[in-house]
């Protein structure tokens, strides 16, 4: 029997809260899931589930004035939560990296591609100038960016959205970190540029052995990507499996409409494409027990009154739904059932 290696960082009971005029906001509650050497992790779910409040509080990037974050997030030994802002700098960009979803707003207008770079790998490796400036003209070419030293010496409103995403990865990479955090990496770019960006990716983490956690709700690219899939919904996981066992045989029943939103060619061109009905609630005024029950075709009495428990199948599968629960009694769910919507 195969045993699962240590995590690489685990997350345990993060709670994210935002204070603001109306109230206090918890857009992420509670979420917990590990991240394995060498693995791609997807994190999806709809705009507004949480995803990149998560990364970014992994990362330590929110302002501590308007936001609080609680929990346990374990890495090497340390929770990151604890660190001071000083030892979380020396972490960030060199042993955990992030790809931003925009690079023309996580790039700096006023200095070069190559000092950006450059900056990162005299923080982090203490090169002087003039080597850190070679590495990270290197750096450049290992992203495939045609004529890297010229490229190294222009401004980012310079370069293609392709470029600035390839300056970003490459920037992420140089210090040769553990885990990268890649938000919607592919979102703001054609088709064409996303599959190259998708295929560097690849390219580049066969070469390593480092983990990545994808941000996104294309599932298309986490079917190519991703070895399991962490599905989140109102702040919360709601589902957490290997990758094909998700795509073939979905539990929860948000994943099962996230799936079904999957445009696909084959089919006549009168049928609609599937949605889910209702949008993400409010997070200042959440829904009774489930989040989920005010769109869900499933939905109970009980998903009405009590949030459902999680439940875990085997050490790589888990749902928090009352259908999935071991918890609730056959009677119960007849009961109930009469009252789905």
């Amino acid at each position: 029997m195969k045993t699962q290696p240590a995590p690489l960082l685990s997350i345990k009971g993060l709670k994210t809260s935002f204070h603001t005029h109306d109230g206090i906001i918890n857009a992420v509650d509670g979420v917990d899931f590990d991240i394995f050497p060498g693995e791609t992790l997807g994190l999806v779910g709809e705009s507004g589930c949480g995803k990149s409040v998560t990364s970014l509080s992994v990362m330590r990037l929110l302002n501590p004035a308007i936001a609080s974050i609680e929990g346990q997030v374990e890495f090497n030994g340390k929770n990151l939560l604890d660190l001071s802002s000083d030892d979380m700098r020396m972490i960030r960009g060199n042993t955990i990296s992030m790809i931003f979803q925009e690079p023309m707003t996580s790039l700096n207008p006023i200095l070069t591609i190559g000092e950006q770079i450059a900056e990162s790998l005299r923080l982090h490796e203490h090169l002087d100038r003039k080597t850190a400036w070679g590495k990270a003209v290197q750096m450049l070419k290992l992203v495939q960016i045609p004529s890297p030293e010229i490229r190294a010496g222009q401004y980012p409103h310079k370069l293609s959205g392709g470029m600035r995403q390839r300056a970003v990865i490459a920037m992420a990479l140089c210090c040769n970190p553990s885990l990268i955090f890649a938000d919607e990496p592919t979102t703001a770019l054609d088709v064409t540029i996303q599959a190259q960006i998708i295929r560097l990716l690849e390219h580049l983490k066969k070469g390593s052995n480092t983990s990545i956690v994808l941000i996104t709700h294309d599932l298309g690219v986490v079917a190519q990507m991703a070895s399991r899939v962490v599905v989140m919904y109102a702040g919360k996981v709601v589902e957490e499996a290997p990758v094909v066992p998700l795509f073939h045989d979905a539990r929860h029943p948000y994943t099962k409409g996230l799936l079904k939103s999957i445009p696909v060619l084959k089919g006549d061109k009168e049928t609609r494409l599937n949605e889910i009905p209702g949008i993400v609630p409010n997070l200042l005024h959440m829904p009774q027990g489930c989040s989920f029950h005010p769109r869900c075709p499933s939905a109970m009495d009980i998903c009405r009154k009590m949030p459902p428990p999680m439940t875990h199948f085997d050490e790589n599968r888990r749902v928090s739904c009352w259908l999935a629960s071991q918890d609730i009694e056959a009677s119960v769910l007849k009961e109930t059932v009469q009252g789905g919507i």
